[in-house]
């Protein structure tokens, strides 16, 4: 089991080991450095060297702190053992991808065009989004305060097959991702088209189930 104190040892490593990088390696940065790119890998969008330097971090740090009010053991998220391991394995994912993706705008901006930023991120996005289906597919069925179902039998058995078919969804999305490493120009495109889809989909799906059996 991963527990909360090995999460939040981990992410504050991980955010420590960003800011310690963003610090050793600003002297040699433009002071402008490029920030975002276009689905095609070209730069398209740039911040101050401080602000590109502080915004990960800082968003880490933010999410950090939503971590603790929100993942704790006696906090909502948490109703099992194995519901906030879940939960700590999304979380741990989320930390990793942004520091992967810092790590990423630091190393494009020391030596500009020399490697593919979205053929290199492409598996850390993969991971981020397998993860998420994971959380979603094993998620587990909310207790009312006497610690029975909340709602109908017939509600939680389609709120979790939903939630297990989306989950699978994300999983197989996440997997097409990979052949991105091979075909890196239209991936993100192709991408956000299969998921606007797999939304559409999922959607008629939970109105016609719902409309079915009569709730």
């Amino acid at each position: 089991m991963i527990s909360n104190r090995i999460t939040i040892i981990i992410s504050a490593s991980l955010i420590a080991l960003a800011v310690g990088a963003g610090f050793l390696v600003a002297v040699h940065l433009p002071p402008e450095i490029i920030s975002h790119w276009d689905s095609l890998g070209r730069p398209n969008g740039h911040l101050v060297k401080v602000y590109g330097l502080a915004f990960i971090p800082s968003l880490a740090v933010v999410l950090l702190v939503l971590y603790l009010l929100l993942g704790s053991e006696s906090g909502e998220v948490s109703k099992t053992k194995s519901s906030q391991t879940e939960f700590n394995l999304f979380a741990l994912s989320v930390f990793g991808f942004l520091v992967y993706l810092y790590f990423l705008i630091l190393a494009w901006n020391l030596h500009p065009y020399s490697f593919s930023v979205i053929q290199a991120l492409i598996p850390a996005f993969a991971v981020l989004v397998f993860a998420l289906g994971h959380l979603v597919r094993t998620i587990k069925l909310k207790l009312g305060s006497n610690g029975s179902p909340a709602g109908t039998w017939r509600e939680k058995l389609l709120w979790l097959k939903f939630c297990r078919l989306t989950g699978r969804i994300l999983q197989v999305l996440a997997l097409v991702l990979l052949t991105g490493l091979f075909y890196p120009d239209q991936i993100f495109i192709v991408f956000s088209t299969l998921l606007l889809v797999a939304v559409v989909a999922l959607g008629l799906y939970f109105f016609f189930v719902k409309k079915k059996i009569g709730f």
